[in-house]
């Protein structure tokens, strides 16, 4: 138990809110900058699908998808940069 005060356990880490910050707490098995990097995985899924599925569509010359997934896509970015503001 001891051990784990020392090394800044649960209750002392200060949480990484940068990517760069993430990755440095990864690499150094920080369990805050694990979660912190679990979640930003779970975020920007989607947002990289629906990025991907406009080239796709586009390749394929389909124009109502290609408008669908800009939509989407647009969506999720407004949404992510709004949530920015109000955490």
């Amino acid at each position: 138990m001891l051990e784990l005060i020392k090394s800044g356990g649960i209750y002392t880490q200060v949480f990484p809110h940068y990517p760069a910050t993430i990755g440095i707490g990864v690499l150094k098995l920080k369990s805050f900058a694990i979660i912190q990097l679990g979640i930003l995985v779970l975020i920007l899924s989607p947002t990289g699908r629906m990025f991907l599925q406009i080239f796709i569509y586009l390749r394929e010359r389909d124009r109502t998808f290609v408008a669908i997934a800009a939509t989407v896509f647009t969506i999720l970015v407004i949404s992510l940069y709004i949530s920015k503001f109000f955490r």
